[in-house]
């Protein structure tokens, strides 16, 4: 299930955009697994989160806090879901 950044890289050569890569955001053992692909674009930054359930349970107001530093803010806010066993979902922050 890892999240692949190929929209994000041939997005960012369109549009002079800097990829910064893939960080994982947990651990692969854990019950619920994310990661994020980091595009930035001048002053923008844009995260391309996948969350997966790795657990037999439907996980329900499933959500992911995301804070900031310094002058960054968030224009969205993080909404929360509902995720069936290994279903996963993809989401994006700027």
């Amino acid at each position: 299930y890892p999240l692949v950044c190929l929209g994000s890289l041939r997005r960012a050569a369109s549009i002079n955009a800097e990829y910064m890569g893939i960080f994982q955001l947990t651990g692969f053992s854990d019950p619920v697994y994310a990661e994020a692909c980091i595009t930035v674009h001048e002053y923008d930054i844009v995260l391309d989160i996948l969350v997966i359930n790795q657990t037999d349970k439907t996980l329900q107001n499933l959500s992911l806090e995301i804070s900031t530093s310094g002058d960054l803010k968030l224009v969205e806010r993080p909404q929360s879901y509902t995720l069936a066993p290994h279903d996963f979902k993809k989401s994006r922050q700027t």
